[in-house]
């Protein structure tokens, strides 16, 4: 949102303006700095972490200031290490008065041998901007219509009072309520531009009236916090969709809702909107109706409201500080809608973004023949254009988060299969471990079987008896229990030499037995 600034005297950044500005002159002993100097105090590193900024040449230590600063302490400190005069005279509408305040934060100026722009911006345009809105100064465009502004919040008036009407007189029946809804929702939305541009200080000359009529419009007519509103978009302002700097791309939602800076004044004057609201509705309609009109047209509200206020700044580039100078920041993250007169009502004149003034539609050739010289891009589109650019980006944006999370996931099965890979190993290992000891065991049991054979084999050969093994034992004791009938004592000495013979399958040793068995009680003579 370039925005041309808000009236009053235009300072262009030159030295010898600066000192017929001051009056008194530079103070006697001041320092000289570098922009390499400058650009190190920016609030981050090692300590102690300085904060100093450039507004027209002059240096201002600003380390404890910005938590003091009446704009709040993220604005100040956005611009920590860098040139802000062209943000200084967007923002301010008396700069004398605030000038007073500087006087005591300045400690130096730039050196002679330093350019009035910084070396990352481009000092042609610098130039061609500030002398583009002295021009437009000079011929009063920046001069606010009081007119239509009130009659902006005459018809925001008469429509919340029709909503309440409606129902009055044509009863709490389906149809009435929800045309009552519309005309409600209509008159919110429009409450929503008349608030932003008396947030921006575009109203009134004098800023106490601003900030006043800017209370019971934001407060009273639709609910919420304008000090907290003009905090965190003035921070948008001035670096808009920048990463850490931009809360509009920067805040948990929780955070958005409720807002970083509620004061008591501000929260007396939303209670005026609650209890009005609760009790002009609650006498026409029961506790469960009023409840849901409420949440439907907050829903209906907020919906119109954030289409028309994210078309101009989510299809745009979002970006971390790349400190350009005013107008390239602005341009890269903000386009334009075209012009007409139902774009410009149902959007409240945040068609025409970039320029961000009432007199919107004559400034804005002014605006494309300097980003035609100097090569930028305007971009103005089609209403439904710019709300099916919304969906595009989102997409998009999706996509960037499914590949992401697709990756990590991919990642996470790669470990998960390189875990299980390594268990398996391990198992393996563990088996092949088990196998060899249980080789070596059965290695050592028949070298201890072999050492019982040849010692039974010397004590047999002593005693004149035929050796045997602990299996063969085995054997014959099978044998002897397996007869049925039994065998006589000559028959089984004569199995059991045999079985001696048979082989080492004790199964079938028996089987053998057995059948050789059934005919031993012939030839014994036994029964």
């Amino acid at each position: 949102m370039a925005r041309l600034g808000d009236g009053g005297e235009v300072w262009d950044g030159d030295g010898d303006r600066d000192a017929d500005r001051d009056g008194d002159g530079d103070p006697a002993g001041l320092r000289r700095f570098t922009w390499e100097e400058i650009r190190q105090r920016n609030g981050r590193g090692a300590a102690p972490q300085e904060r100093w900024l450039v507004i027209h040449r002059k240096v201002y230590d600003i380390s404890h200031f910005c938590r003091r600063h009446p704009g709040g302490t993220r604005l100040l400190v956005s611009h920590a290490g860098q040139d802000a005069t062209d943000a200084f005279v967007a923002f301010h509408v008396d700069k004398v008065l605030v000038s007073k305040y500087l006087k005591s934060l300045q400690i130096g100026e730039l050196a002679p041998d330093q350019p009035s722009v910084e070396p990352t911006k481009n000092e042609l345009l610098v130039r061609d901007f500030r002398e583009l809105r002295d021009t437009v100064e000079k011929m009063g465009l920046l001069e606010p219509n009081q007119l239509f502004f009130f009659l902006h919040l005459a018809h925001i008036l008469l429509l919340d009072s029709a909503a309440w009407l409606i129902l009055l007189y044509f009863g709490t029946s389906l149809l009435p309520f929800i045309v009552s809804l519309l005309v409600l929702t209509i008159s919110q939305v429009q409450a929503s531009w008349l608030q932003h541009d008396l947030g921006h200080l575009s109203v009134f000359r004098k800023t106490k009236w601003n900030h006043l009529l800017h209370k019971f419009v934001m407060c009273h007519l639709i609910g919420a916090s304008a000090k907290w509103w003009t905090l965190l978009h003035s921070q948008h302002h001035s670096k808009p969709n920048c990463f850490h700097k931009d809360p509009d791309i920067d805040m948990h939602p929780f955070l958005f809702t409720l807002g970083k800076k509620l004061s008591v004044e501000d929260l007396a004057w939303m209670m005026t909107f609650y209890i009005r609201f609760f009790y002009i509705y609650g006498s026409l309609l029961e506790i469960k109706s009023v409840l849901a009109y409420y949440f439907i047209f907050r829903m209906l509200e907020s919906s119109w409201f954030v289409w028309v206020s994210q078309m101009n700044h989510i299809p745009m580039d979002i970006y971390y500080d790349k400190n350009l100078d005013w107008m390239s920041t602005q341009l890269q993250a903000t386009c334009n809608v075209e012009q007409s007169l139902f774009n410009d009502w149902f959007t409240g004149h945040l068609n025409f973004q970039i320029e961000h003034q009432h007199n919107y539609w004559k400034v804005a050739p002014l605006v494309k023949s300097l980003c035609a010289k100097h090569g930028l891009e305007y971009q103005c589109k089609p209403l439904l254009m710019a709300f099916a650019d919304i969906v595009r980006s989102l997409k998009s944006s999706g996509d960037l988060w499914l590949d992401a999370y697709l990756h990590k996931q991919c990642q996470g099965e790669e470990t998960t299969c390189l875990t299980e890979f390594c268990k398996s190993e391990e198992e393996s290992k563990r088996r092949l471990e088990a196998e060899v000891t249980a080789m070596d065991g059965i290695k050592q049991v028949k070298e201890e079987e072999k050492g019982d054979k040849n010692l039974s084999l010397d004590r047999l050969t002593c005693a004149g008896l035929k050796p045997q093994t602990k299996l063969q034992e085995q054997k014959r004791v099978i044998v002897g229990s397996s007869l049925n009938p039994p065998c006589s004592d000559e028959g089984q000495r004569a199995l059991s030499n045999l079985a001696l013979d048979t082989p080492r399958d004790p199964g079938a040793a028996t089987a053998s037995l057995g059948t050789l068995c059934q005919g031993l009680p012939t030839l014994t003579g036994n029964n």
